[in-house]
C-alpha cells in the first residue's frame, strides 16, 4: 500500500513537471518560439544589410559614389605607408597593401596603422591610431617593425615571426 501511494505521488509530481504551467514541455515550446523569432529577426537584419551593401556597391560601380574607389598602383615614388592595390595573389581580407617607399608593398594587418619608416629603415606600424615614431616603445601597445634585412619579418614585444 505504501509503495502504491509513493508511486502515485511520484507520478503526480512527474506529470506536473512535464505538463504543468511551468513544465518542461511548456518551456521547450517557449524556447522554440524564442529561437524562431530570433532567427527570423536575424535573417531580416542580414537581408537589410545585404540590400544596403548591394545599393552602395551599385552606386560605386555606376560612378555615383561621390569619389574614386580605385586605389593607386604601386610606383617607385609612392610614399611609404600609402594604401595601394592589393595583388590578386593576396587572398586574405585581413590585410591591406601599403607602399614600402621603394616601389614595393608590404601587408598591413587589420586594426594596425602605419607609423613611419620605409623599406630601408623598417616600416613601423601600431595598433593605436595616431602613434608617432617618437612614441615607439613608450606609448605604443604592440609596435611591429618590418625587418627587411634579416630573415625575421615581424617583431613585436612578445614574439618574432
Amino acid at each position: 500500500m505504501v509503495t502504491i501511494v509513493v508511486l502515485i505521488i511520484l507520478a503526480t509530481i512527474s506529470i506536473g513537471a512535464l505538463f504543468g504551467e511551468k513544465g518542461l514541455i511548456k518551456q521547450a515550446q517557449e524556447a522554440k518560439e524564442l529561437y524562431e523569432n530570433g532567427r527570423n529577426e536575424e535573417e531580416k537584419s542580414l537581408d537589410d544589410l545585404m540590400s544596403e551593401y548591394n545599393n552602395v556597391k551599385d552606386e560605386l560601380e555606376s560612378g555615383n559614389g561621390g569619389g574614386t574607389t580605385e586605389l593607386p598602383d604601386i610606383m617607385p615614388t609612392t610614399p611609404a605607408g600609402t594604401q595601394v592595390k592589393k595583388p590578386n595573389t593576396w587572398t586574405s581580407e585581413k590585410v591591406i597593401a601599403i607602399a614600402d617607399g621603394k616601389g614595393g608593398m608590404v601587408p598591413l594587418p587589420d586594426g594596425y596603422y602605419y607609423v613611419g619608416g620605409d623599406i630601408d629603415t623598417g616600416l613601423v606600424i601600431s595598433d593605436k591610431a595616431g602613434d608617432t615614431m617618437d612614441a615607439s616603445g613608450v606609448d605604443m601597445r604592440k609596435p611591429i617593425c618590418v625587418d627587411t634585412c634579416a630573415k625575421r619579418r615581424y617583431i613585436d614585444k612578445d614574439r618574432i615571426w
